[in-house]
This record gives structure tokens, sequence and C-alpha cells, in this order.
């Protein structure tokens, strides 16, 4: 292995269902976001790995919900924007409860969702980060902690925050999806550094 580029990871699922606009609506419980839909995946996720909750996550999502797991255990992101667009998350949870809610409310998922947290294990290779200060899907509190756990493991970890990306269109994953394509440019061309052998740079000693 000779490096690994992440480009806006969901290090803390906990952190990006409580904070990420584009999940929890433009007015929350009332105007969805662009990316309601990504609880889907979330809920899908848990159950193929723990069987177990099944029995939770059903009792937690309301017939709105289920019929959404049901559709994106088999539908690609583009068509999970369709269809879950502009509804809040709440139209698909019993109680209308929030995800924070109903992870905090289990501590079988709390535990799971616990489990999911990156940044527990050593990289065995030098790691390039990217992160956008303002986006709405992918939050940049919880990426620049992974960082900050992977530096404090002694890893060699390059963290390249987008700056120059204003909040846009809070909620449509506008802010996500712009960082994109340079933050691939930049990668590529760290990557290719690293399979030449170049020394990989590392900001570490700037992270608190």
């Amino acid at each position: 292995m000779r490096g690994t580029y992440t480009g806006a990871p969901p290090a803390d699922l906990r952190a990006v269902m409580l904070s990420a606009p584009a999940i929890n609506g433009i007015v929350p419980g009332v105007i969805g976001g662009f990316a309601s839909g990504l609880l889907g995946y979330v809920l899908n996720g848990i159950v193929a790995n723990d069987p177990a909750v099944a029995p939770i996550v059903d009792a937690a999502t309301n017939p709105a919900g289920k019929q959404m797991m049901a559709e994106l255990a088999t539908t690609c992101i583009a068509e999970a924007v369709i269809r879950t667009m502009l509804r809040p998350v709440t139209w698909y949870t019993a109680g209308a409860r929030t995800p924070a809610e109903i992870i905090d409310s289990s501590p079988e998922l709390a535990a799971i969702v616990d489990q999911q947290r990156i940044g527990r294990r050593t990289p065995a290779a030098p790691v390039l980060i990217a992160g956008g200060t303002n986006d709405d899907v992918l939050t940049y509190p919880q990426v620049r902690q992974l960082a900050v756990d992977w530096c404090a493991r002694g890893a060699s970890v390059q963290f390249e925050p987008t700056v120059w990306l204003p909040p846009l269109f809070p909620s449509t994953a506008i802010g996500h999806l712009l960082e994109f394509l340079p933050a691939t440019v930049a990668a590529h061309d760290w990557l290719t550094q690293r399979l030449a052998g170049t020394p990989a740079p590392t900001n570490c000693a700037s992270l608190p």
C-alpha cells in the first residue's frame, strides 16, 4: 500500500445525521434537503450488517420509511435523490423522531453506529483527506476530526480543506458536489507522487 485518498468521508455517522443540512432539511421537520434518502442507505446498511437489530429499525420507521428503505435497497444515489428530495427525514420515522433521537433511544443502534466510527485504527500508509468547510452532506467538523484522530495515532496525514467555496443553496448538496472535481484532481496528483516513491507530505503539526 503506497497511499490512500479519502474525500469527504462519513467518519462519524452520528455527527453526519445530526448536523448535515442536506439530510436534516431546508426547514428541519418541514422541508427536507436533497439528501434525506441517505437515511435509507444507513438503515439498510445497519440491518444488513447486524440483522438482529431489524426489529428496532422496523419499530423506528413508519410505513413510508419502510417503503423508502425497500426502494433504496436497489437504487443508485441519483434516483434516491429524486425519490426523496425535499421530504424531511421525519417523514419516514415513527413519531416523527430525528435520526439522532432514534439512535440515542436504542443502546443497540448506538453501539452499531459507534462501531462504524472511522479513526480508531492507524492507517498502514500515508493518507490524503479532503473536506469542504461548507459541505452540506458530509460535514466538515467530522472530516477534520478524522484527520486529527489519525494524526494522534502517528499516521502520516495530509488534510486539505476546501475553503474557497462559500455556502451555496444549503441543503441541496451543492456544497458537497462542487468540491468533488478539484479535490479529485489534487488526489490524482498526490497518488501519482506516492506511486513514484516521493515522500508523502503531512500537515499533522498544524492540526491541534
